[in-house]
């Protein structure tokens, strides 16, 4: 964005705008909401939101577009852009004007509105408040008048003394941060782990929560990032006011992935940050530009005296493997759950001096063994493992780490750190730094020999640095129904690359594997869980007849299968989460192999040329 100067922008907090207008920004200490354009140009329209009773000024944070007839701020007049504030006012504005009318005023019961959100139930629309002082979100209809929904938006487990910070509907999904009060209960208390985020539906039922400690930090702002938004396409940013800092998380698990970062690695750190906002194509920006609001330090020192409002573009990054996972039926023996990967090292730049600590570079990972919480869309998985526990190995079979219960791990704080500890105290997580350029090996059982349905995974925690999960395997038995083998890939960033996704049953018997899968297929789905792909023999079509240019194709990577009734597929897969699953052909039973391998930039198309 180019440099412009406004003095009506001090701590500005949301952001909103149309599917084609400027941005409006809510200005929390002018009392103004002001509109730029994507450059940062400050528009001709400045409206005032008007004070509580007695108040020099308003002081606004929640905003939202209503593009609905309802919320009338004057007969057939309709507000487009509606605010909250701090002092507990609701007020809209309607297009033609330059007047913000209050509508409801509850200043002096004490509320303290810190976010705003509006969303239909599928039968009214309703503005969703967030009253910071009175621990509530509280909901309006179309005529502004509070109502009960169905759901109280309560979560008994959210502990004494964090209150709803801000409220955002993603995609039908109510999205409540909440941040921790201070004795007034007016403001947040910043802190490292001092916050929560839960999704509610809009009838305000609990749907569960989404992330809790970790790197969040008194969070407000969120965002979800277009598939275009390099590695962290797709998944939602959370911002947070207490250290600055932007947090992904994957939409689907709540995972954490990592934070935005510099061109050298270091997270991105805007001061007093607030809103967040991706453009909508028009007048209000890039779609794959992520824009922000700050009430940034001024020249006493003090957050919140001056403001920013800026933009964070992405520079293209390769794809990677960032997270392995693999979930099978866990016997006793060697039918256990196996997840195996390399961490590679990036080559340096073409004449790049390389210092002596690059060159046995690490990778900090995290390795996960679930059992009692495995579900599926809320309900628990039927005879999953119980009581998980997880070893970690080195190339040469030696073990590294070892992990029953993970709070029992002195890694413990670094583990709730990274917003991927286990939600049972049963279960199982090592987190290590691991030299690079060599193969692991993660083992899944059950304590004292118990079975069960569990799930060994791995999360690359530095997903910027040179190093990265680049071949990653799963190895389990795999019988019939839903006890397959099942694995899971995240693929991020934006510049393509092909992947080999590969089933092995056969040649496994010349390493030692007694009770071998002898015909594997392979189904590999979307996050939406399409089929993306089904192979059977891996040189061959679904029907049988033999593919030359596939196989070709596969053979050219080196790493074709060595039987020919294993599977593979060669996709140039878009950023996103995959999962592959191996079964046995008419119901044949056996140890099996799921593995994927990131292989690089897809091979350049030719194009006819033609004789003069």
């Amino acid at each position: 964005m180019a440099a412009h100067t406004d003095s009506n922008l001090v701590n500005p907090w949301g952001i909103a705008s149309s599917a084609s207008s400027f941005f409006w920004v809510a200005d929390n200490h002018t009392g103004v909401a002001t509109l730029y354009d994507s450059s940062g140009t400050p528009q001709s329209l400045v409206v005032t939101v008007p004070p509580e009773p007695g108040g020099m000024e308003g002081s606004p944070d929640g905003i939202v577009f209503n593009g609905s007839t309802d919320f009338e701020v004057s007969p057939g007049s309709p507000a487009r852009f509606i605010f909250a504030t701090e002092d507990g006012t609701i007020s809209g504005w309607a297009s033609g004007t330059t007047a913000v009318i209050k509508v409801l005023d509850t200043s002096a019961t004490g509320v303290v509105y810190k976010g705003l959100a509006i969303g239909n139930n599928g039968t009214a629309n309703f503005l969703y408040g967030t009253d910071f002082h009175g621990n509530a979100v509280n909901v309006f209809n179309a005529t502004y008048a509070p109502v009960t929904l169905a759901g109280s938006f309560s979560d008994p487990t959210i502990p004494m003394g964090f209150a709803p910070f801000n409220v955002q509907n993603i995609g039908g999904v109510l999205y409540v941060t909440y941040a921790l009060q201070d004795a007034d209960r007016h403001d947040d208390v910043p802190g490292p782990g001092n916050g929560f985020i839960n999704k509610f539906d809009l009838n305000g039922n609990l749907l569960g929560r989404f992330a809790s400690h970790g790197t969040l930090n008194s969070p407000w702002g969120m965002a979800l990032a277009p598939a275009g938004f390099g590695m962290f396409g797709g998944d939602l940013l959370v911002g947070n006011f207490g250290d600055g800092r932007i947090n992904a998380f994957d939409p689907a698990t709540g995972a954490f992935l990592g934070q935005l970062t510099d061109g050298s690695g270091n997270p991105i750190t805007i001061h007093g940050l607030w809103g967040l906002r991706f453009g909508n194509g028009g007048s209000g920006g890039d779609p794959n530009t992520l824009y922000f609001a700050a009430g940034i330090p001024g020249p006493a020192g003090m957050v919140e005296d001056h403001g920013l409002f800026g933009s964070i573009s992405v520079v293209p990054t390769e794809r990677q493997l960032a997270n392995i996972s693999t979930r099978a039926s866990i016997g006793t023996g060697d039918n256990v759950a196996i997840g195996g990967f390399i961490i590679h090292i990036d080559p340096p730049p073409p004449m790049t001096r390389v210092s002596p600590q690059d060159i046995l570079p690490t990778k900090r990972v995290i390795v996960r063994g679930l059992g009692p919480s495995l579900n599926v869309n809320g309900t628990p998985v039927p005879g999953r493992l119980a009581d998980p526990f997880l070893e970690l190995h080195d190339i040469n079979g030696t073990l590294i780490e070892s992990n029953d219960n993970w709070m029992d791990s002195p890694e413990k704080a670094d583990i709730i750190a990274s917003g991927l500890a286990p939600t049972d105290p049963l279960e199982s997580a090592i987190l290590m730094t691991l030299r690079a350029d060599t193969n692991y090996t993660a083992i899944l059982r059950g304590v004292n020999n118990t079975t069960g349905i569990g799930l060994v995974e791995v999360y690359d925690l530095e997903p910027t640095s040179n190093t990265h999960l680049a071949n990653i395997s799963g190895r389990a038995f795999v019988s019939t129904g839903d006890d397959v083998l099942i694995g899971g890939v995240i693929v991020r960033g934006d510049a393509p690359e092909q992947v080999l996704f590969r089933a092995m049953g056969p040649s496994l018997a010349a390493k030692g594997v007694t009770d071998a899968l002898q015909d594997p297929t392979l189904d590999l789905y979307d996050v939406q869980g399409n089929l993306v792909a089904h192979n059977d023999n891996w040189m061959e079509e679904p029907d049988g007849t033999p593919n030359p240019a596939r196989t070709a194709e596969i053979t050219a990577t080196g790493l074709a299968p060595t039987d020919p009734r294993e599977s593979a597929i060669l996709e140039t897969p878009a950023p996103g989460n995959y999962t592959a699953i191996v079964r046995g052909k008419n119901n044949t039973t056996g140890v099996g192999l799921a593995e994927a391998y990131r292989l690089g930039p897809p091979p350049p198309t030719s194009s006819p040329t033609t004789s003069p």
